[in-house]
């Protein structure tokens, strides 16, 4: 579909350049938020993710199998340079977690590969387990971290 002759895009926003009822105008913002905070837009009767107009409106069609990843993970934040093609199971990988957790009064840090859990040490300190699994992190999923 030809998304700029629907939309314009700034800032990380969809504006209207066509009428497509009695309360859409042309330069009104499309799209409104769902409960997980990502912004749909309603065209003629099918729910768009904003995020996935905005990347075919700069780039080509996403290809099958891929998805469109927020980099800071505010799914809110459409600008075209907080958007990234990527796979689901890289998708998964750019999740927050603190990446360790407290048993018998040390920091165990750990983190999850392909469904398969790799134990990174036992640590005194917070930041040093955090430590490790941001380096764990960054080894096992480059950008995606």
């Amino acid at each position: 579909m030809n998304w700029h002759e629907i939309f314009e895009y700034k800032d990380g926003e969809l504006f209207w350049k066509v009428r497509t009822s009695n309360r859409v105008n042309v330069g009104d913002v499309a799209g409104s938020h769902d409960p997980l905070g990502y912004v749909r837009v309603n065209y003629k009767n099918i729910m768009y993710q904003a995020h996935r107009i905005i990347w075919e409106m700069h780039n080509d069609d996403i290809d099958d199998g891929l998805q469109i990843d927020h980099i800071d993970l505010n799914p809110s934040n459409n600008r075209i340079e907080n958007l990234r093609t990527c796979t689901h199971q890289q998708n998964n990988w750019n999740k927050n977690s603190k990446g360790f957790c407290i048993k018998n009064g040390k920091y165990v840090s750990r983190i999850t590969i392909s469904g398969k859990e790799i134990y990174l040490g036992r640590f005194d300190c917070m930041l040093d387990a955090r430590a490790a699994y941001l380096s764990a992190r960054k080894k096992y999923f480059g950008e995606f971290a």
